[in-house]
């Protein structure tokens, strides 16, 4: 018997650790599937979770191993940040009224371009720029993406598109469709950034605890605890406390 101990004990037991990190900017479910399944096949990350909704990552390994994780994130999506679980998304009503302001100014200096009457080489100089504008952040993650994992997206396809419009003389077509791709991008933002918000909302109506009713007064119980036919008080006003008595299984 003490021989079999020993032998686990210099064997040793491998205890996983649970750890979870907040994905900012990440903005597709396909992404986050993508993240998960890479995550999930090496060995050293057990029951690895991606939820899109909450833009958490959850994971059971020995040690955390951030770098690792950033690392597969980043081959996968450059523009996602690995932060700490408790991390704020607050940057992210910041970014998309900069991606507003960045589309409108791209387009007003493209108007110029297109439509000032000026000379030719100053013309040509404003449509150059618009194309930075509009650009920059498409060729970045192109680049990105192109490095660190060797494919390529819609970043990189749209680029392509864009300057070889430009090249055979139709900056206007290039410009357009760099503009219909920002404002697609910027529509899916809003519409991601309002569904996670109508999600939390709704979590945040979820009961803390409950106000069982006893002889001696009440009892604060979790909601699991709650039983058909047991009294809970309804005097308290505090949020998230259930407030009713359970009187039937459909109550």
């Amino acid at each position: 018997m003490m021989n079999m101990l020993d032998k686990f004990m210099r064997k040793g037991v491998n205890i996983l650790k649970k750890f979870e990190f907040f994905l900012q900017n990440l903005d597709c479910a396909n992404c986050a599937n993508k993240i998960q399944n890479k995550i999930a096949q090496n060995k050293e990350f057990q029951n690895v979770i991606v939820n899109f909704n909450t833009l958490k990552l959850s994971y059971e390994a020995e040690n955390e191993n951030r770098d690792k994780i950033i690392a597969i994130v980043k081959s996968l999506e450059p523009d996602v940040e690995v932060k700490e679980v408790h991390t704020k998304n607050e940057k992210e009503t910041n970014q998309l009224s900069f991606q507003i302001i960045r589309l409108v100014l791209g387009i007003g200096i493209a108007g110029i371009g297109f439509l000032a009457g000026i000379e030719a080489k100053l013309a040509n100089l404003f449509i150059i720029l618009a194309y930075f504008i509009l650009l920059y952040r498409t060729i970045g993650n192109a680049i990105q993406l192109l490095k660190t994992s060797k494919s390529i997206n819609e970043n990189f396809l749209v680029t392509i598109s864009c300057f070889g419009a430009y090249f055979i003389g139709e900056p206007m077509e290039g410009l357009m469709v760099i503009i219909l791709y920002e404002v697609g991008k910027i529509l899916e933002d809003k519409a991601v950034h309002k569904t996670r918000k109508s999600i939390s909302d709704l979590m945040d109506i979820k009961p803390d605890y409950a106000n069982l009713k006893t002889e001696t007064g009440s009892k604060e119980i979790t909601p699991e605890e709650v039983k058909i036919r047991r009294y809970f008080s309804n005097k308290t006003r505090r949020k998230n406390s259930i407030r009713w008595y359970c009187c039937s299984r459909g109550s």
